[in-house]
């Protein structure tokens, strides 16, 4: 598949929101302007000084011909909005790094491309396109590195694009599909070791939640020179590689798989394009159980252990002995504390049930020199503590961990969760809320605090929050966002958010 570079706006027809579609009838008929009206807002971002919100209007319902970038001033007695920059309609995604915005957008109907933009943040009030490329598939997130020159988009389908950007001509930045994995990852995480940068995407259910973390017995490992199964384990669970039928079928095994990719490595081992004189990032097919390449390498089963206040394992995990796993899925984000080293990041875990111990947030610290061993185990690559989602943190059951932030605000470090159930199918479910809990150790002690959407009757989806302070989620359905005040000596259960119309 070609990547083309492109600043065309994509048409409108059908009404496609990449997790689910939405079919209609072509029409002519003409639709007003969006102007500063708020429309399915499906994400927000903060402005790299901190004092700014970036709003992502989808307009997922087509009541309007165009989406929007909407500026927000949280500080002032109202919020204002500053700016509101028309671009095409359904949005999906926003990162903010770099003095960079990348936006993703989905495609209408039966267009077959998909639009990805850079958006220049010199001016943070008045972002500046600077790139646009299109692509074939859905995008369901796009993530700059920290500092280095890279981003990356995963879609639906589990491909995975890497861009390059060239800061001095942002125009001329690069974006190259280059492995196709399977399986959707939404929560993606740069790695960047002095130079060396590495991509962690982490496999997520995105419609209504069904994949479920899987207890399975890995006593056994597949020999691809006797083709057969051999006493010892390899990480893989046995059920899904000890029969041919289930060797060649890897797909079964992609819910529970992340990816490592090296985009370093990758980069030096591409060709050199001689129109631009730099790397394009080579594409690589995935192997199998019987013929396996490099791909299959970067793919590791993801397993830990969630222990309770105490120490031991929560109830349901049971005794993890040394032939017994529980392998993990459906994650939806992974994100840096301000203060943290690029080796410890957050990821959040979402279960399929009311009770699951699946709910929580995770803080994961990686061991470089396990990791770029290339044969260590994800046990030995990746040390997971659970943070949030002890039984004192769920003030109800309804608990689906999504979009999060790590931050300090007035010197106390702290995590901000926002919970829905899903984007489409649970519009009227009383499913939504924002947890604040602080974060000096010991974690555990410390009991979550929420505003719980139901009684309010307001949905909440993804959240961004300003250095002051403030912090903005969106309400897809409820066609608003609504602005917190997230200040350590401010109750979360007891105030009533700004809404934003």
């Amino acid at each position: 598949m070609i990547v083309t570079q492109t600043r065309a706006w994509l048409g409108s027809s059908l009404v496609l929101l990449g997790m689910t579609l939405f079919g209609a009838c072509k029409t002519e008929e003409k639709l007003p302007k969006l102007g500063e009206q708020i429309a399915g807002p499906v994400d927000v971002a903060t402005s790299p000084s901190g004092n700014y919100f970036y709003a992502l209007n989808s307009d997922y319902e087509r009541r309007f011909n165009e989406g929007s970038i909407m500026v927000i001033d949280p500080e002032t007695a109202t919020p204002t909005k500053i700016n509101t920059i028309p671009i095409p309609r359904l949005g999906r995604s926003l990162d903010v790094a770099q003095n960079l915005l990348l936006v993703t957008f989905d495609a209408e109907g039966d267009e077959v491309m998909r639009r990805i933009d850079i958006w220049d943040l010199k001016n943070e009030t008045a972002p500046t396109l600077a790139a646009s490329w299109s692509i074939e598939c859905s995008p369901v997130n796009g993530i700059l590195a920290p500092s280095q020159p890279y981003f990356a988009v995963t879609c639906l389908n589990g491909d995975l694009f890497m861009g390059h950007l060239d800061r001095n001509n942002l125009a001329a930045s690069t974006l190259d599909r280059v492995r196709s994995y399977g399986y959707a990852h939404r929560a993606l995480y740069f790695y960047e070791n002095g130079t060396n940068v590495q991509l962690f995407g982490f496999p997520s259910d995105l419609d209504i939640p069904d994949a479920d973390d899987y207890p399975a017995t890995d006593k056994q490992s597949y020999d691809l020179a006797t083709d057969k199964m051999i006493d010892g384990a390899d990480e893989v669970p046995d059920l899904l590689q000890d029969t041919p039928q289930a060797r060649r079928r890897p797909g079964n095994g992609y819910p529970y798989q992340m990816f490592i990719y090296n985009v370093t490595s990758e980069e030096a081992a591409s060709p050199t394009d001689p129109e631009i004189g730099t790397a394009r990032f080579r594409y690589l097919e995935t192997g199998t159980y019987a013929k396996p390449n490099q791909v299959n390498k970067e793919m590791r089963f993801i397993y830990y252990t969630l222990r309770d206040l105490d120490g031991t394992p929560t109830s349901g995990e049971g005794t993890v002995d040394v032939d017994s796993r529980i392998y993990r899925t459906n994650f939806w984000m992974a994100k840096r504390g301000p203060n943290d080293p690029s080796e410890v990041f957050y990821l959040s875990q979402r279960g399929n049930a009311y009770g699951s111990t699946s709910n929580n947030v995770l803080r994961v610290e990686v061991n470089p020199t396990a990791l770029n061993s290339g044969t260590a185990k994800f046990s030995e690559m990746f040390q997971v503590q659970r943070v949030y989602g002890f039984s004192n943190d769920r003030d109800s059951v309804a608990r689906y961990p999504g979009a999060f932030a790590v931050t300090e605000i007035d010197g106390e470090p702290m995590l901000l969760v926002n919970h829905f159930r899903d984007l489409i199918n649970f519009r009227d479910a009383p499913f939504y809320s924002i947890s604040r809990k602080f974060l000096n150790p010991p974690f555990s002690l410390e009991q979550a605090a929420s505003f719980d959407s139901t009684a309010f009757e307001a949905s909440f989806y993804q959240l961004a929050v300003s250095k002051s302070g403030k912090l903005l989620t969106c309400s897809f359905y409820g066609q608003s966002l609504y602005l917190f005040d997230v200040r350590p000596r401010t109750s979360m259960k007891d105030q009533t958010p700004i809404r934003i119309e």
